[in-house]
């Protein structure tokens, strides 16, 4: 399905769709322009009939959807509020203006290959390209379920204006033809994804369009002092079963400070019997949780000479390695936890240098901070507040919306 003008089309329309892209595109970029606050005041009359119920009919069908919850959705379209986005381009493009002759203006089109890891982020995407004034032509992932459409057509409605500078298109990957036309559009292609999509995006993009890239990143959990106490840690356990480990600040795993294997899984296994008790509030699809419970029933066998030790709960587990390896989880509410003492922290992390992001730490101290700091990593916090909203924070370490504006400099009169 596709997004033209405010309306829906057919997928068989997509070369129609381009024409038609192509020629208003230059209209647009030549004798009109978005102000931030006529954005402000859609995303905001949205959010506000949203959480008043207005909406609900309309959301019905994505509220009974198995792979996506409706506390979820009501999480997700909060991070469209009027007073945060408000909050947040102030913070993040107001600063960047020192003075009378600094322009800020859009990069014009941006192009947004978005990830399928989270049913709103390619929504959320365009939502930052229209803050900074810019076009934006969005390809769905594959694994896409209509969320992100609906909410930019129901923008759309409340803004006619924002017809102009949203265009959404269903094309696969692999229709290479396609999507090298879409770029060719851009001034900036905006890539979400694995190190393999960042690839394929460098090697197919035109030469002459500028590639932001956010890509995979991995967060983890160090414990210095393993009394930490257990109202932090299930706050951890939501905070997994929350975002199923899918979201690059989501947590993969807990460091312990110590260099004794047994202490570490003495602190597994203390922390799997707080997931244990917070599961049941967490329910899965049916089809996920038969993959978990086959994986859980492979891994107690590949271990039965015990090299690991896995505490495993009906659909949650922590397992105790003995390596010291940043890696990804089995996600889902399945965490590791690893010995690390604090002067192994940095030679630990170098191999995974390019890919950390989040650290939540106990306790919340200067020194480790500044230990931690020198790794990579692009935002430490406190274990406790892994499970906040981290949607409109720095993206790896940058503020998004700078990477989609430039900056004029204009000559004294």
């Amino acid at each position: 399905m596709l997004l033209i003008n405010g309306n829906l089309w057919s997928n068989t329309e997509t070369e129609r769709a381009i024409e038609l892209v192509s020629n208003q595109i230059v209209d647009t970029l030549s004798h009109k322009s978005l102000d931030r606050q006529t954005v402000l005041d859609a995303a905001g009359r949205f959010t506000d009939d949203f959480l008043n119920g207005n909406l609900n009919k309309e959301f019905a069908p994505f509220f009974q959807h198995e792979e996506i919850t409706k506390e979820e959705i009501h999480t997700l379209v909060e991070t469209f509020q009027k007073d945060a986005l408000s909050k947040r381009t102030s913070r993040e493009l107001d600063s960047l203006k020192q003075g009378d002759h600094i322009l800020i203006v859009p990069k014009g089109v941006l192009f947004h290959i978005a990830a399928g890891n989270m049913d709103i982020l390619p929504a959320y995407s365009v939502l930052e390209g229209l803050l900074t004034g810019n076009i934006n032509i969005l390809k769905l992932p594959s694994a896409d379920h209509g969320l992100s459409v609906f909410l930019l057509k129901k923008l759309i409605e409340y803004e006619p204006r924002l017809k102009e500078y949203i265009y959404v298109f269903d094309t696969p990957s692999s229709d290479l033809l396609t999507v090298q036309k879409l770029m060719n559009f851009a001034n900036t292609i905006v890539v979400w994804g694995s190190d393999d999509a960042i690839e394929a995006v460098r090697k197919n993009a035109p030469v002459n369009a500028e590639i932001v890239e956010w890509g995979h990143k991995l967060s983890f959990c160090y414990v210095q002092d393993m009394g930490v106490p257990d109202s932090l840690l299930v706050k951890l356990a939501h905070h997994l079963f929350e975002t199923n480990q899918l979201l690059c600040n989501s947590c993969q795993g807990i460091y312990v400070d110590t260099d004794n294997y047994e202490d570490a899984a003495a602190f597994g296994k203390r922390f799997a019997k707080i997931l244990g008790e917070i599961e049941p509030e967490y329910v899965l699809p049916d089809y996920l949780q038969g993959k978990l419970t086959l994986e859980a029933l492979t891994r107690r066998l590949e271990n039965i000479n015990e090299k690991e030790i896995i505490y495993q709960n009906q659909r949650s587990s922590v397992t105790c390695k003995r390596d010291s390896d940043l890696e990804l989880s089995l996600l889902y509410g399945n965490i590791w936890v690893k010995p690390l003492k604090q002067d192994r922290i940095g030679a630990a992390l170098l191999k995974s240098k390019l890919y950390l992001q989040t650290a939540g730490i106990y306790p919340f101290s200067a020194p480790l901070i500044q230990k931690l700091s020198r790794t990579g990593l692009t935002n430490i916090i406190s274990i406790g507040e892994m499970s906040d909203k981290q949607m409109g924070m720095t993206h790896d370490g940058r503020f998004s919306l700078q990477q989609y504006v430039r900056l004029v400099e204009v000559g004294h009169s």
